[in-house]
């Protein structure tokens, strides 16, 4: 296995590993891994619309209109009429979201505490160097 292939390998391995550490995680809240990074990133830029956080998440439009949608029948999300554009609704947490949000946050921080044990705050911004990179480079497709 030459190094490119061997780092895509360790990539989608970390990925579907990490979704499985969440998923178990988060399970006794009733919420998903794609409903949790939803309700991060709500909580991180509360008041963006529908397109924008499809946009900033790189998800399809039919599976973010789904996630919004559990959200809002779960009362974790309100979503408010731009006042100028009528055409887009604002989303932001719920008081319910919110308590959610402040569980949801502390499980995350335990699993990357644990899942980056003995990687140094120096590696730490090196790999996310790394990483912008190639997201730079993957956000050109």
């Amino acid at each position: 296995m030459n190094i490119t292939e061997n780092l895509a390998s360790k990539i989608a391995r970390l990925y579907r590993k990490r979704v499985h550490i969440v998923a178990k995680e988060l399970k006794h809240l009733n919420i998903n891994s794609n409903q949790s990074i939803l309700l991060v990133n709500i909580g991180r830029s509360p008041g963006l619309n529908q397109n924008q956080l499809t946009e900033l998440l790189s998800l399809d439009k039919t599976n973010m209109s789904k996630l919004l949608k559990t959200l809002d029948e779960r009362r974790l999300i309100d979503k408010q009429l731009n006042p100028s554009d009528k055409r887009y609704y604002q989303i932001y947490l719920s008081q319910k979201g919110e308590k959610l949000l402040v569980e949801i946050r502390a499980i995350l921080s335990g699993i990357w505490d644990q899942n980056l044990h003995g990687v140094s705050q120096e590696e730490k911004e090196s790999f996310l160097i790394i990483l912008d990179k190639i997201l730079g480079n993957v956000e050109r497709y």
